[in-house]
């Protein structure tokens, strides 16, 4: 997550490269509005861990795994 679009548009661009991904706003109330880089989506929670290990190796970034419905 980043507080200002423009480095969250970066690092999409970085990791867009390799991966699948998308910037969504969000609105954290007293924290203001921050944008979160998400990659994917992928079916499975193995095809997710794979995914988490491919970033870390070829972005030299971390995330964590959140299941979004609809």
């Amino acid at each position: 997550s980043f507080k200002h679009r423009q480095d969250a548009e970066t690092m999409s661009t970085k990791l867009a490269k390799d991966f699948p991904v998308v910037v969504r706003e969000a609105d954290l109330g007293e924290k203001g509005v921050w944008y979160r880089v998400l990659v994917g989506p992928v079916a499975s929670k193995v095809e997710a861990e794979t995914l988490k290990q491919d970033l870390k190796k070829k972005a030299s970034t971390d995330g964590f795994i959140k299941k979004i419905s609809g």
